[in-house]
């Protein structure tokens, strides 16, 4: 009866605990090769092991009949890639995984007689791909954290092919490759994350707590088919074998800023403060022992971790005055004239704003004047 009972707790925590990646989105990396010996010849059933260097993970894979390998779907991280065969000597690598990128690795095999090591550093940036017709950028989380960017997304504009969308436009993260950011795609942890009502992204994590940030933007693969802009792409942070964490703030104030150009005509700048802080946490996760004797708790060092992020956040400001166009009174009743004007919006000006004197387009509409619902709806 223990037994069982410890059995079927097991599998509660495994369900409670144990994020289940979607099969239909991607949130990692691929890692592909071929294996041949010193005469060119290719080597089937070879044993190929990735180890996570932050968590310990461990993914083998066997050649095939052809000496090719294939990792589909790696967590983005560092990782080593080990190649041990029988007869020859044992290859490791070092390389970095990243979001939606594939590393081909392709390793030829020398006779047995001792390790060979060959460090391979991969980082972010543009990177050409042999192996997929998918162009994009990738940036690190130390990207999103010490660049001036107000989100991860606004790193967009540092890529290629990026220009920030005009002034009134909709859509948010840039204009890529000449289409309007209206249609841009944005995607957390491979789950969807657009607001149609905003053509935008629906959150935005917490720059701190983002892993990483690739923007695709040509090519895609068949899960991204949102929208043919950018896809915009984030990974937050998991835990590791390591506990660490930081405590950020960022500030913003009109002492910060450059007057606009109403606040130049006014002569001061007006008050604005603009204020987010918080901090994160994450690492291995003790869990119960579940047998006679022995800790309470075992460590979670290469099975279970947590990672958690808070922030917080408050603006306070006044606008600037501003200058808007008003009708003459020969202007408003011509615009009385025009068939479907509603008579209500043509009251609106006469009741709440000064008319325009003829050869003055400016007019000063009374502070407070605070226009009714009535008629609205």
């Amino acid at each position: 009866m223990q037994k069982y009972l410890n059995y079927v707790a097991t599998v509660l925590l495994s369900i409670v605990f144990c994020a289940v990646a979607a099969s239909a989105q991607v949130t990692g990396g691929a890692i592909t090769g071929s294996i041949v010996d010193a005469n060119g010849a290719v080597v089937p059933n070879v044993e190929v092991r990735i180890t996570d260097k932050a968590r310990g993970s461990v993914f083998t894979a066997q050649t095939s009949g052809s000496g090719s390998y294939n990792f589909v779907n790696v967590p983005t991280g560092e990782y080593t890639i080990s190649i041990e065969g029988t007869g020859f000597a044992t290859v490791s690598r070092d390389l970095s995984v990243t979001l939606n990128q594939t590393n081909t690795v392709d390793v030829v095999l020398q006779v047995a007689g001792g390790t060979t090591v060959v460090d391979v550093v991969a980082g972010g940036g543009s990177i050409v791909q042999t192996d997929s017709s998918q162009v994009g950028t990738t940036f690190s989380g130390r990207s999103a954290q010490d660049l001036p960017v107000g989100s991860a997304n606004g790193l967009a504009l540092l890529a290629p092919n990026v220009i920030p969308p005009a002034n009134g436009t909709a859509g948010s993260g840039g204009v890529s490759g000449g289409v309007r950011a209206r249609g841009n795609s944005f995607n957390i942890d491979g789950v969807d994350n657009n607001d149609a009502s905003v053509t935008g992204p629906s959150t935005g994590p917490i720059q701190d707590a983002v892993s990483e940030f690739t923007l695709l933007q040509n090519n895609f693969n068949a899960e991204f088919g949102a929208g043919a802009g950018g896809q915009f792409n984030t990974i937050t942070k998991s835990g590791t074998n390591q506990f660490r964490g930081n405590i950020f703030t960022y500030i913003g104030s009109e002492q910060f800023n450059a007057p606009s150009t109403d606040e130049s005509s006014q002569g001061f700048k007006n008050f604005f403060k603009e204020v987010r802080y918080g901090g994160t946490f994450g690492g291995p996760l003790p869990f119960p022992n579940f047998g006679e004797g022995g800790p309470v708790f075992r460590s979670g060092k290469n099975k279970l971790f947590f990672f958690g992020a808070y922030e917080k956040y408050f603006q306070t400001g006044e606008s600037a005055a501003g200058s808007f166009f008003a009708p003459t009174l020969a202007g408003l009743n011509q615009l009385a004239t025009i068939p479907g004007v509603s008579p209500f919006v043509i009251d609106i000006f006469r009741n709440n704003v000064s008319l325009a004197t003829t050869g003055n387009a400016a007019a000063t509409a009374e502070f407070g004047n605070i226009l009714g619902r009535t008629g609205i709806e």
